[in-house]
């Protein structure tokens, strides 16, 4: 059993067999400093970097100098010397963890570590930094079975990989593959506890939160599958005779994965095409050739466009239920397909009225505030109409809307937030914008352009 350390430590050497090569008067001799490590309060572990000589070695670890304390084999208080072999001359680095007592020397274990976008949230300087062993993996039973965990994540969605040896050079992820996709893992309350493995036989790499493993296939976090047009979505699956294939839907975000399937939301049944992709759907989309094409009966496609504003996945199951994959949707594809809109945006003039329009096709509702100036907080909230077939949020104004500010209050399902929220955001078809790009305005540049040729200065 790991035991708690009686104190924080002044001193950490490295008794054994290897001390009389590196300059201690003896062996076995815990008050000896050649053989002390330091202690890296970026990375929180006992560190130390050795040259030895080839040859069979014996070692521990022991605290204050005295035998009172000390740590052998699986981080062990008292527990057995840990063995070291070597072939040739070798640079050894020795890591001690004063929090689980675990020693890697680099020989006996793979130094593995976790690096990926949570790591500021450990301590570390940054993220994605192979060398800052806050995230190191331990495996102090010799299993080849390495752990992480931690409890000090806030929720978020979050990305990881595993790296040997402080770099980038040899990296897994997803799959086991070496320079891998990222994995995804999401914490839903802050402080859950987070349990990243990582199997050296396979490479393989597991990532548990709450103590909840993730389902045995598909990844919601992931978005795979590609809505191509109306009625295809293309996804790199392979077809199987008499799978069934679903698009999930919700409009609130609460689609869930479980070892039985998608759960939360309605959906609608697929079709794999056998044909696949169309010669006209391969030409705007090549990368996409070979995946299967799976089809929107005409009898849901009137659904889709109100599908589009909420969380979208799909599912594919085989032998009555058995999970081949689930992923979230990608689509860009479907919104060029559906709405398409070359007409004007943002503020328009019909003679001294202004109308506002803004593309919003996934919005679930738009609303305008409408501002006197540019530092008032009061504002009128007016609505905004839509029109479907153009994915066109718009409202008519008035004369004296000129020069007026203003801002859209965009309520959308966002799917890097997993969430419906409610943003306040400028036109991005701003013509004129408040200082420091706070607030639109509602200008009329057939004015400006007027004053312009009014003072321009003519050739003779």
């Amino acid at each position: 059993m790991v035991s708690a350390q009686d104190s924080a430590p002044t001193l950490v050497t490295l008794p054994g067999t290897i001390q009389s090569v590196l300059g201690c008067p003896g062996d076995w001799q815990p008050d000896c400093e050649a053989t002390a490590l330091a202690f890296d309060e970026s990375d929180q572990k006992w560190i130390g970097v050795f040259t030895l000589p080839a040859g069979n070695y014996e070692y521990k670890v022991a605290i204050n100098g005295s035998w009172d304390e000390n740590y052998g084999a699986g981080g062990e208080r008292n527990g057995a010397n840990i063995t070291l072999s070597l072939e040739q001359e070798t640079r050894v680095k020795f890591i001690y963890d004063p929090v689980t007592h675990w020693i890697a020397d680099g020989i006996n274990a793979l130094i593995a570590n976790v690096p990926g976008s949570f790591q500021s949230e450990i301590g570390c300087p940054g993220d994605w930094q192979p060398d800052c062993l806050r995230s190191l993996l331990q495996d102090p039973d010799g299993d080849g079975i390495y752990e992480f965990r931690t409890a000090t994540l806030p929720a978020g969605v979050y990305e990881a990989k595993v790296a040997i040896n402080e770099s980038w050079g040899l990296n897994y992820g997803a799959d086991g593959r070496r320079d891998g996709a990222n994995i995804l893992f999401s914490v839903d309350e802050d402080n859950s506890e987070v349990l990243v493995t990582y199997n050296i036989a396979d490479n393989q790499i597991s990532i548990t939160v709450g103590g909840q493993a993730g389902p045995a296939a598909g990844n919601l976090l992931f978005a795979q599958a590609h809505w191509i047009s109306a009625d295809t979505i293309a996804w790199a699956i392979p077809r199987i005779p008499g799978a069934e294939y679903r698009l999930y839907h919700n409009l609130d975000g609460s689609l869930q994965l479980t070892n039985v399937g998608i759960i939360g939301g309605d959906y609608i049944s697929l079709r794999a095409d056998r044909a696949g992709l169309s010669a006209e759907q391969i030409a705007r989309f090549p990368h996409l050739a070979d995946y299967t094409a799976l089809k929107i009966s005409a009898d849901d496609l009137s659904r889709v466009p109100d599908i589009l504003a909420g969380q979208i996945a799909v599912q594919a199951t085989y032998n009555r239920g058995i999970i081949q994959d689930a992923t979230s949707v990608q689509i860009a594809g479907v919104l060029d397909d559906l709405f398409a809109y070359d007409g004007e945006l943002g503020v328009v003039w019909d003679g001294d009225t202004p109308s506002l329009r803004v593309w919003a096709p996934t919005a679930q509702n738009v609303s305008l505030l409408l501002f006197d100036d540019a530092t008032t907080d009061e504002a009128q909230t007016l609505p905004m109409e839509f029109d479907a077939d153009s994915g066109v949020w718009s409202i008519e104004g008035a004369p004296d809307w000129k020069n007026r500010y203003y801002l859209y209050e965009v309520t959308v399902y966002m799917p890097s937030e997993r969430a419906v929220v409610i943003n306040r955001v400028t036109d991005p078809y701003s013509v004129s914008l408040a200082m420091n790009s706070t607030r639109s305005q509602i200008v009329d540049l057939r004015e400006i352009a007027a004053l312009w040729n009014e003072t321009a200065v003519k050739p003779p």
